[in-house]
């Protein structure tokens, strides 16, 4: 089937029986009321998505009791271009902000965050004495001999490991606590003994009988080298030499012959007036009318509304 902007809903419904579902669940009549136009249509389910991140945004601003209008909206992921704007509007938010790495945005953090694996291991068979602190100590070294095993089967090198570790136990009452330790307090239980007393809110000089070991927590920290963000000169804001063309767009109830840019040809200091378009290799980034796209220094863009 060949689709047009004025191709109504109940011929598409007419020609794939199966679209019907899809109208239901927009709420979108295409019975009676099936002459609406697909361009209305379209407009209808936008519109709707629009409102249900921003009825979360509301939602937002009533449990923390601000008003988030006075914030700006962070726009990222396949479609938060252009989408961002739309919700922003509902929301009654004026400031938006894209960024360069916007469409991999998860992507990239994941890659720069630092490893880290966790580890338990149960201590009920170890008693809080000290010729039991070579047992503490073989069980972290065990931990380690894991954590390395871990990375080096992920194909990382095991260099540079930090390692954090708690001690969680109870006292008399039966209440367990946990309480970061140094290594070195695994090799000298009287001290381990007074920080579990402190933390279980017993006296210093409490009975190592009167304390139960339960677990030993680990993580094994890989630090991942963070790039560097190159900052950048602004120049003017002129962005005439990034246009390419005009491309008829769609937007509410408006239409028309709109500029589009290239993303990568903008510099910072630049400034687009929407409505606009902005195509980058991996996204496109969309301008509405009355809203205006500054390019900063680090190549996101800050969009405000007019």
């Amino acid at each position: 089937m060949n689709l047009a902007l004025r191709t109504t809903v109940r011929d598409i419904v007419l020609e794939n029986p199966q679209a019907a579902r899809v109208f239901e669940s927009f709420g979108i009549d295409y019975c009676c009321g099936g002459n609406r136009p697909l361009d209305e249509a379209c407009r209808l389910i936008i519109n709707r998505a629009f409102k249900l991140v921003a009825d979360l945004v509301a939602a937002a601003a009533k449990d923390l009791k601000q008003d988030l209008s006075k914030h700006t909206l962070f726009a990222y992921g396949g479609n938060g271009s252009l989408f961002a704007c739309g919700v922003a509007e509902k929301a009654g938010i004026k400031n938006v902000q894209l960024f360069a790495l916007g469409p991999v945005f998860s992507a990239f953090g994941s890659s720069v965050s630092d490893i880290c694996h966790f580890y338990e291991r149960g201590l009920t068979h170890v008693a809080l004495a000290a010729e039991n602190s070579g047992r503490l100590r073989a069980i972290l070294e065990e931990i380690k001999a894991e954590g390395t095993k871990d990375l080096l089967g992920e194909g990382i090198k095991p260099e540079n490991l930090a390692y954090e570790i708690a001690i969680e136990a109870a006292g008399k009452s039966g209440s367990s606590v946990a309480i970061p330790c140094r290594e070195s307090d695994l090799a000298h239980p009287e001290a381990l003994q007074a920080a579990l007393a402190a933390a279980l809110g017993s006296s210093a000089n409490t009975s190592a009988k009167d304390i139960s070991l339960e677990l030993m927590r680990v993580r094994v920290k890989k630090p991942v080298s963070k790039p560097h963000v190159a900052e950048r000169a602004l120049k003017s804001e002129d962005s005439s030499h990034a246009r390419t063309g005009t491309r008829k767009i769609l937007w509410g109830s408006r239409g028309g012959d709109e500029q589009v840019y290239r993303w990568e040809a903008l510099e910072p200091g630049n400034r687009v007036f929407g409505p606009a378009i902005l195509e980058a290799i991996n996204t496109t980034y969309f301008v509405p009318e009355d809203w205006t796209l500054f390019v900063d220094r680090f190549g996101n863009g800050a969009l405000t509304k007019r």
